[in-house]
């Protein structure tokens, strides 16, 4: 070191093959290295780092023999991990990709749905036999296509249409008129007249499910709240009330005649819950149109569907059992 008003020595000029080089990388010997608490993490540190075309420095060149000679095994290892990309940059990627990973686990994990405190019955194929299975039955014996039959007489039922029935169960139009556009659809369709009245009076036949009735007494007994939701004609109302004790079974009913919408719009599921005072995912609904119980899920509510056969019902209800559970 030079003392006060000495001049510094003239440093030696390099030869070109050392152009690249720089003072501050020369390794030291292995014995001089420091290698307390830090052992060769500091050690490599005092390794040159090479430049594209120039001297590419000790760091590259150690295996892991003589790393492991000069640190022991753990240098070994540490050489061995950088070779097969498992040094400690790669570890601490691993590490923050797993902890993001943790995160959105934990951020984004199964949503936990709250208890059930309504359940919402269908009224036809839950209570009573499917209108669509009586239909399709009349429909063989009087020779129909029961595919064409049901889409004269209800249309397409898992949307809401300007079809005759469809405007009936809105409301908009009386039974008389109903009748006489399907009447007319049925001649446009297969020649002949199709009376969807003599279809429908297969219902009258098939009775109450007395299963469904008790176990929607019992949800009610038990505190859960109770509602029916169904698509019907004003002038059908002295047809079906009569079968059911509505008023011991639900805490409300909704008709679609009566507020001028049908399933599947989901403003009349938005209606049902706020009658009831309970919350899309606070409820149950049932029914055996599948289009209704796609509408019912599209607004966040766990629905069942009842399959079209009366053996079907009892799968329903164990379905029921299990979202109560």
């Amino acid at each position: 070191m030079c003392g006060p008003g000495q001049l510094r020595p003239r440093r030696p000029a390099r030869r070109c093959g050392d152009q690249h080089a720089r003072p501050r990388t020369v390794r030291a010997p292995a014995d001089a290295r420091r290698v307390d608490g830090r052992g060769d993490r500091h050690a490599e540190r005092l390794q040159p780092r090479g430049r594209r075309g120039g001297h590419q420095g000790p760091r590259r060149q150690v295996s892991g023999q003589r790393v492991e000679a000069d640190h022991g095994a753990r240098g070994g290892r540490r050489a061995r991990g950088i070779q097969a990309g498992q040094g400690h940059r790669a570890r601490r990627a691993r590490a923050r990709r797993g902890r993001l990973r943790v995160v959105a686990v934990h951020r984004g994990g199964p949503h936990v749905s709250p208890p059930v405190r309504a359940v919402i019955f269908d009224f036809g194929g839950v209570f009573i036999d499917s209108p669509f299975t009586a239909l399709v039955e009349a429909a063989s014996a009087q020779g129909l296509d029961p595919a064409v039959a049901l889409e004269v007489v209800f249309g397409p039922y898992d949307r809401d249409t300007d079809h005759p029935w469809h405007r009936l169960e809105r409301g908009e139009i009386d039974l008389a008129a109903a009748r006489s556009e399907i009447v007319a659809l049925g001649v446009e369709r297969t020649g002949r007249e199709i009376e969807p009245f003599d279809l429908l009076a297969a219902l009258a036949g098939g009775g109450i499910r007395t299963e469904v009735v008790d176990r929607c007494r019992d949800l009610r007994a038990g505190g859960r709240r109770t509602g029916l939701l169904t698509n019907n004609a004003a002038e059908f109302e002295g047809f079906w009330t009569p079968l059911l004790p509505l008023g011991e079974l639900f805490d409300d009913v909704v008709d679609s005649s009566a507020v001028g919408l049908r399933k599947p719009d989901p403003r009349i599921y938005h209606l049902a819950l706020e009658r009831l005072g309970v919350t899309a995912d606070e409820t149950v609904f049932i029914d055996d149109a599948l289009g209704n119980v796609v509408g019912a899920r599209a607004v966040g509510i766990r629905s069942v569907h009842v399959g079209p056969q009366p053996s079907d019902v009892a799968a329903a209800l164990a379905e029921l059992d299990a979202h109560l559970a």
